[in-house]
C-alpha cells in the first residue's frame, strides 16, 4: 500500500463521496456508494508511478449458476477493457478496476472514471448472465 498520509489522504477524499469509509490495518480503503461495498488499494515504490485498484463484490453464484458466470464474465472482459470482471473461489463474482497513475497521490484524477467503469463493468456483467440463464432456461 501507498504510505500511511496518502492512505489517510485518500480516506478522507473518498469520505466526501461515500460513506462507511474504512481504513483497515492493512491499508486497504473499503467504502460504501450507493448500497454497494468497495475496495481501494493502492501502490507505489517512491516518487510513482502509483498502482491503484478499485474493485466491488457483484453477487455470489450458486453452484449451477457457475460456467454461466464465468462465460458472461469473459464476454464482459473482451467488451468493456478497462474493467475486469473474475469469481474467487468462493463462487463470488468481482469486478475491478486498476490503473497505473503518474504520481503518488493521483486518485482524485481518475476516482470519477473508475468508478463509471466498474459500474460499467457490473452492469453488463448481471446482464448478460441474466441473458445466459434466460436463454439456458428457454432451452
Amino acid at each position: 500500500m501507498t504510505d500511511n498520509m496518502t492512505a489517510k489522504n485518500y480516506q478522507a477524499f473518498i469520505a466526501d463521496r461515500a460513506t462507511e469509509v474504512q481504513l483497515d490495518e492493512e491499508g486497504f480503503i473499503d467504502f460504501d456508494i450507493n448500497g454497494n461495498t468497495y475496495t481501494l488499494s493502492a501502490e507505489c515504490d517512491g516518487d510513482g508511478p502509483e498502482f491503484v485498484a478499485i474493485s466491488c463484490e457483484i453477487m455470489e453464484v450458486v453452484e449451477e449458476g457457475v460456467a454461466l458466470a464465468l462465460c458472461a464474465a469473459n464476454v464482459v472482459n473482451a467488451e468493456i477493457a478497462c474493467a475486469k470482471v473474475f469469481m474467487t473461489e468462493e463462487n463470488i463474482v468481482t469486478v475491478s478496476v486498476e490503473v497505473m497513475v503518474e504520481k503518488p497521490g493521483g486518485l482524485p484524477a481518475v476516482f470519477d472514471a473508475m468508478m463509471d467503469a466498474l459500474d460499467s463493468g457490473a452492469d453488463s456483467f448481471l446482464t448478460t448472465f441474466e441473458a445466459f440463464n434466460k436463454e439456458t432456461d428457454e432451452q
